[in-house]
């Protein structure tokens, strides 16, 4: 009996011994205060101040930070300690409220705002995308979303037959895959609102090709109606194309040409409605009805420079003003500035409700308002890039090289807010 009982209270304690050892391996670590950097809430409307963990160990803090311990991302992080940051350092392609993407002539980063996390990195090398300058120059057209981005490069020299091979990038997971090839200098591409749909056309009207992101499938047309100007895509998949008239092509319809008899500068597809300007007039088409609306009375001697994110940017024949016209609120905006690049490339870009304008000056911003009220943003111990993108109406985020450096891993990602005229850093290497 005693016995018995001595060999039941071992039982108790062995199965007691399991039982604790199993909730111990369950139960996640609890961070210590003393891996917390101090938190930078992020100046945004409406994001929640996530604390960014501070990681020792490049790989541990990786392994931690990934849900799928990503290891082209875990290499590429680490061999930034050893990375040239380059003549253009870090270039900021895409941000909203979720996400900045950046990239140099090495490699892509997507960063969550709101995960306070890498999501991605994609090795531009492997790709041969990592041309910032010469005589080939990589390009990215990113998605209205900026879950995709195409990747292609474009030659400078006039050679009539060279292409370069074109991919699709998810930034969510670093997945890419070949959709085409195209030398980027001779063609125009655009996206759907949706981000569904890529169109691009040859400049000399040779082809066109519409590719749908969601279910991998591309459709190529022969065109024939001379030098191609404009190009849109609806969120159906339908063509607008841009010649001496505009066309559409429905995917309906097996993508037959229609010519709906107007003739201007397409500015945006939305729904069934093509935005377009002409007879210093932006007006709106309806697709369903045919209907012809104008939108807005533009004033005289405007030349379009360029459409990028829903606006339509103009600059007087003088070059001494700028108009805005937004798409959204169908509203014109003032500025008494223009540049020579265009707008939204390197050198200046303007808020998403067209009512501030950023403008790279040497090692600070210009930060102008559509009443003319300007501010000099002055970057001290950091170095100002040379792309920088809107977040929101009022914050533009940029990724810096640190210090004097010059090495790639050293960057920090800040944002300056506008309104608080406040510059914060939301994660530093």
């Amino acid at each position: 009996m005693r016995n018995l009982w001595a060999f039941s209270f071992l039982l108790f304690c062995f199965l007691m011994l399991t039982f604790s050892m199993n909730t111990l391996k369950e139960t996640p670590l609890r961070e210590s205060k003393d891996t917390k950097q101090n938190e930078a809430p992020l100046p945004t409307n409406g994001m929640e101040a996530t604390p960014e963990v501070y990681y020792p160990d490049y790989r541990d803090g990786l392994s931690a930070n990934l849900k799928d311990n990503n290891p082209v991302l875990v290499n590429i992080l680490e061999g930034l300690k050893e990375e040239s940051a380059g003549v253009a350092g870090w270039l900021v392609g895409f941000a909203n409220d979720e996400k900045v993407v950046f990239y140099n002539h090495a490699y892509m980063l997507a960063y969550s705002f709101t995960d306070r996390r890498f999501l991605s990195a994609i090795d531009l090398l492997s790709l041969d995308a990592g041309h910032i300058q010469g005589s080939i120059v990589t390009n990215f057209s990113f998605s209205p979303s900026g879950d995709y981005v195409i990747i292609n490069n474009g030659q400078s020299e006039n050679d009539p037959i060279w292409k370069a091979k074109m991919y699709l990038a998810d930034v969510r997971n670093g997945s890419v895959i070949e959709i085409g090839s195209a030398d980027y200098f001779k063609i125009l591409n655009s996206w759907s609102s949706n981000s569904q749909f890529f169109v691009f056309a040859d400049r000399d009207g040779t082809n066109v090709n519409v590719y749908d992101v969601l279910n991998r499938t591309q459709n190529s047309v022969k065109l024939e109606q001379g030098q191609v100007k404009g190009i849109l895509v609806t969120g159906k998949g339908d063509i607008v194309l841009e010649t001496n008239s505009i066309f559409l092509l429905a995917s309906d319809s097996g993508y037959r040409f229609k010519d709906l008899d107007i003739k201007g500068n397409i500015l945006t597809a939305r729904g069934l409605d093509i935005v377009y300007y002409s007879d210093e007039k932006v007006q709106k088409y309806s697709i369903d009805s045919g209907e012809n609306t104008v939108l807005k009375g533009m004033p005289a001697g405007l030349e379009l420079r360029g459409v990028t994110k829903g606006q339509a940017i103009f600059t007087t024949k003088s070059g001494s003003t700028t108009m805005v016209y937004n798409v959204v609120d169908n509203n014109l905006y003032k500025y008494d500035y223009t540049y020579e690049s265009s707008p939204g490339l390197l050198n200046w870009s303007f808020s998403p409700d067209s009512k501030h304008c950023v403008v790279l000056d040497g090692d600070s911003y210009r930060v102008i308002d559509e009443r003319g009220n300007e501010e000099r943003a002055q970057v001290d111990e950091n170095r100002v890039n040379y792309r920088c993108e809107w977040v929101n109406n009022t914050t533009f985020v940029e990724v810096v090289i640190q210090g004097e450096t010059n090495v790639s891993a050293d960057f920090a990602i800040a944002v300056y807010d506008v309104k608080a005229k406040q510059r914060k850093i939301l994660y530093e290497q």
